[in-house]
């Protein structure tokens, strides 16, 4: 959650990755967090979650998690619009949660 409110902050999107890798929770989306992290925050992103998880993990482990994370995030185009989350206001009209981060909001 502090991650979508705090789009652009990168350690809120790592805690939300390693969360979800070590969570349970069938729900939790890995794949989907990291492409809306990636997508807000290119390759800082993902420079800053290597550097973490390259101290945490088995040199084996790190380099199969760094192989998914290519995968996923190979067909991200950094020029595609930024993405929409929509909220209902108290009004009835929705507004993208992300208009307000990238606004200076």
């Amino acid at each position: 959650m502090a991650a979508i409110v705090n789009a652009g902050d990168t350690e809120s999107w790592k805690n939300a990755v390693i969360s979800a890798i070590n969570s349970t929770d069938k729900k939790i989306n890995l794949g989907l967090i990291i492409r809306v992290a990636y997508s807000l925050m290119d390759e800082d992103f993902i420079d800053e979650l290597y550097s973490d998880l390259q101290n945490q993990l088995p040199a084996n482990l790190f380099a199969q998690f760094s192989q998914l994370i290519e995968e996923i995030t190979k067909d991200i185009s950094q020029k595609s619009k930024k993405p929409v989350l929509r909220i209902k206001s108290e009004d009835g009209s929705f507004f993208n949660l992300f208009d307000m981060r990238f606004e200076g909001h």
